[in-house]
């Protein structure tokens, strides 16, 4: 499963067939990206904790008192960097899109949910959190798939995993141990849901792949006869 999802990222899975279903490819990309935001925001609303990125990051927000949408731009930028630097194919359409507004999304998910959300008995709370992260990890799955870009934090446990050769599962896996680690010494918000994260997202975010891939294949050859 590693195997494909490597090759997936580096565009060595039915690439004869990239331009063959632009339309297909966008819709998946933008519903993977308002997934990701929306589900995100879903996650801060709840209070069950985030994944290890938003951890640190909400650490970062006690400490310089932005706001998220901006801060999101920030780091996003900053990371886009490193991508430019070291893994430049990574970098396409949708990158963008998650850059200039992912945050966005997720700050406006977040504000209009939480009175509803956080008012949930905790079993309601620790229930909508666990949809939240399975969504979220399709909405990753879809962008993958979709070859259009990356979101950044994506991109980083990819080049890492290029860089040191160890397989994408383990670098996930560290980066989200060293943000969240990062974040709570920081003041971060950890909960259910940042364990959760640590422990599956990984695994969820290649077995949607695997899922998906079969799909766009068969897409792809069809279009090709």
């Amino acid at each position: 499963m590693n195997e494909l999802l490597r090759g997936i990222l580096t565009k060595k899975v039915f690439c004869e067939n990239e331009g063959k279903w632009p339309v297909r490819r966008l819709l998946m990309s933008a519903l993977g990206i308002l997934l990701i935001g929306i589900c995100i925001g879903v996650l801060q609303a709840t209070r069950m904790g985030t994944d290890p990125f938003n951890v640190m990051m909400s650490g970062i927000m006690l400490l310089t008192g932005l706001r998220y949408s901006i801060l999101c731009l920030i780091m996003n930028g900053l990371m886009l960097a490193i991508m430019f630097l070291f893994g430049r194919k990574h970098i396409g359409a949708g990158t963008m899109i998650i850059l200039l507004g992912i945050g966005f999304v997720t700050e406006a998910t977040a504000l209009t949910l939480t009175p509803v959300l956080s008012a949930l008995p905790l079993i309601g709370r620790i229930g909508v959190t666990m949809i939240g992260l399975l969504v979220l990890c399709f909405g990753i799955a879809l962008c993958i798939v979709s070859k259009l870009g990356l979101a950044p934090y994506d991109a980083m446990y990819l080049i890492l995993s290029e860089k040191i050769r160890l397989s994408i599962r383990i670098c996930r896996f560290g980066l989200d141990l060293v943000c969240g680690l990062a974040g709570l010494l920081l003041g971060g918000t950890a909960g259910v849901a940042t364990l959760m994260s640590v422990l599956c997202l990984g695994p969820a975010i290649e077995l949607f792949v695997k899922l998906l891939a079969r799909p766009a294949r068969k897409v792809g050859d069809a279009e090709r006869t």
